[in-house]
């Protein structure tokens, strides 16, 4: 979720100064989840993974009425978002990964298509001990996309994530802490230069091809104190009933209250993996 106070509404446009990457949704080749990364404490039983998928995202970017918290305005209607990426593991405890997407979406009334940022990013699982497992992802994005409809931040980024699980029989447990930072990343009162990045999963091994999971992303501005933190809340599903794919339905909300549950996703995705 996003949002602009009215004022900050009048500046960008008397500027026309801006380069915010809201792209937001992304599909991840984590084992269990679909939009968070993992460990790499369980793999897909290959050398590489590649994975792709199709989001809608309803108002992702919103003017909103400071007295009635109600949206006034919409700044972007929707995100057509399609993923594509693809996983190498150099081993058991490493791998690295890239990312992009090609995205369509109407920005102030006008229709734009093309490809969002190119992520790369590593991951290195540095311990393991019975049912807990450490891992860091260092990654680096790069400034593919546009500026026009808010897919770029035009400046390269720099992040770095901690991430730890727990598996408890039939249950795992993750959650992430991490560090962004891309310096051309904000427009007016909306400053993401600097954020301080969080994630949240919960898988369930329903059965032997079906898991459910709870995934929760949440971004903390690290250089602004103007309330412009954001987060979305999924519901995501796996089934891995065939020997080289697995498939995955969800669909996630910025919030319950007005007007963060006007920002949907709905969300399908695929992975394929070959042999080891």
């Amino acid at each position: 979720m996003k949002n602009l106070i009215p004022f900050c509404f009048c500046v960008l446009f008397v500027s026309n100064a801006y380069a915010l990457n809201l792209t937001g949704y992304r599909f991840t080749d984590s084992y269990r989840f679909a939009v968070i990364d993992d460990t790499l404490s369980e793999k897909y039983n290959s050398q590489y993974v590649i994975n792709s998928s199709y989001a809608f995202v309803n108002s992702p970017f919103y003017e909103t009425n400071i007295l009635t918290n109600k949206i006034s305005r919409t700044l972007i209607d929707y995100h057509q978002i399609m993923t594509i990426g693809g996983t190498y593991y150099l081993s058991e405890k490493a791998a690295l990964s890239v990312n992009s997407a090609y995205l369509s979406n109407q920005a102030y009334g006008k229709d734009y298509q093309g490809f969002t940022d190119t992520e790369v990013r590593a991951r290195f699982r540095f311990y393991k001990e019975g049912a807990h497992a450490l891992a860091f992802s260092p990654y680096i994005t790069v400034p593919t996309g546009k500026s026009e409809n808010f897919t770029t931040t035009e400046s390269t980024g720099l992040g770095l994530s901690l991430i730890g699980d727990m598996k408890i029989e039939k249950v795992l447990l993750l959650a992430s802490l991490g560090y962004y930072t891309a310096k051309d990343n904000k427009i007016s009162a909306v400053d993401y230069s600097e954020l301080v990045t969080t994630t949240l999963g919960i898988s369930w091994d329903f059965t032997e091809n079906w898991m459910f999971n709870f995934e929760a992303i949440r971004n903390f501005t690290a250089a602004s104190d103007q309330g412009q933190d954001d987060g979305d809340y999924y519901l995501t599903t796996k089934y891995s009933g065939f020997q080289t794919t697995a498939l995955y339905l969800g669909g996630g909300i910025a919030g319950v209250n007005s007007p963060y549950n006007e920002n949907y996703t709905l969300m399908a995705g695929i992975k394929l993996f070959g042999g080891p």
